[in-house]
């Protein structure tokens, strides 16, 4: 009410002050006059205040207010035209309070439908806002579990990497130690290798020396039947060990030929034990010695080079016979000695 009071008040200020002959604009037509766009009525202007034509001498003809004093040159009823002119201003008066009240109503209805329709755009507005914020909040929230899964991948990936690499690495090892025990069971299956060659041959030498412990077992059993010698002198070293022809034991106790050259029977012993011959690969080490030095010791026959080594069996018996020769007085004949001695036949024929 109060802003309604407030308007009245304005517009009747504004019909209180007095308006020339522009008091709007706008153009008028050939009769001075033209309709005013707010309310539609027709009204003249011609130099004056917007005012209408009436009939005001009877002759049926609308006079201008304005302008008919002076056609009748002040003899007409002044007081007439005077108070037809303030009826008319206030009738224009309360039809522009009228149209004020009305265009406020109107003005009043307008600002209700733009409260309500601002507040209706204002709800969807919120809507709008929250669904932007919702999908900006979703946009986000996206992005940091993209981030976070990203993130957690790439930590995943490299965990996997190193886990991978340690097995790698693991695996390295494995293949390592795999190959070292390769190597080390080749080796000792060279190892084993040789030592049952030795088993074997240890075995052989221990056969052989039980056939020389059970022969001396009856050498002795003879020696106590007094035959002994009598059995004996009818054989010689030669002829018990199986020595090659024209060989013989010099006084160094190396096997010679019957020139006295002990090349047939020089070897090369290495530092390992191992016996080789002259013309071997292997044998640029170790040192030069006669094969009949080393009975009695232990020693090894090369591998590659063992079939053109010299034989050595017929050694270890004659070192055997020797030795049992000379502990029980067999009195056999030592032919393949250097040092000079009967034969069975001389002492048979003396």
């Amino acid at each position: 009410m109060a802003k309604r009071n407030i308007a009245l008040l304005l517009a009747m200020v504004l019909l209180l002050v007095p308006r020339g002959g522009s008091a709007h604009p706008g153009r008028t037509d050939a009769e001075g006059g033209h309709y005013d766009r707010s309310t539609g009525e027709y009204h003249y202007h011609h130099g004056y205040p917007a005012h209408q034509h009436r009939d005001l001498d009877g002759d049926g003809v609308a006079d201008c207010p304005y302008t008919w004093e002076e056609q009748t040159d002040g003899h007409s009823d002044l007081s007439e035209a005077g108070s037809v002119t303030v009826s008319m201003q206030e009738t224009e008066q309360t039809e522009a309070v009228a149209a004020l009240e009305e265009a406020l109503e109107q003005a009043e209805d307008r600002y209700i439908l733009a409260q309500a329709a601002l507040a209706e755009k204002e709800k969807r507005n919120n809507g709008k806002t929250a669904i932007l914020a919702a999908i900006i909040l979703g946009t986000a929230g996206l992005y940091l579990w993209t981030e976070y899964r990203r993130r957690g991948m790439k930590a995943e990936k490299e965990s996997v990497y190193q886990s991978y690499s340690a097995e790698r690495e693991r695996a390295a090892d494995i293949q390592r130690q795999l190959e070292a025990a390769r190597q080390e069971t080749a080796q000792t299956k060279g190892v084993l290798k040789a030592a049952r060659q030795e088993t074997a041959q240890a075995k052989e030498l221990l056969e052989e020396a039980l056939r020389q412990k059970e022969a001396a077992e009856k050498e002795r059993e003879a020696i106590r039947s007094g035959t002994v010698h009598q059995a004996m002198e009818k054989y010689c070293f030669s002829q018990l060990v199986g020595a090659p022809v024209g060989t013989r034991i010099n006084g160094n106790k190396e096997a010679v030929d019957e020139n006295g050259s002990d090349a047939r029977y020089s070897v090369w012993l290495s530092d390992s034990g191992v016996v080789h011959h002259p013309g071997c690969t292997y044998a640029y080490a170790g040192r030069r010695v006669n094969l009949m030095q080393l009975q009695g010791k232990h020693y090894k026959r090369c591998r590659r080079c063992e079939m053109i080594l010299p034989e050595d069996r017929w050694m270890q018996r004659y070192t055997a016979l020797y030795e049992l020769n000379e502990r029980l007085n067999l009195g056999i004949y030592n032919d393949l000695s250097g040092e000079e001695s009967e034969r069975p036949e001389t002492r048979a024929e003396q």
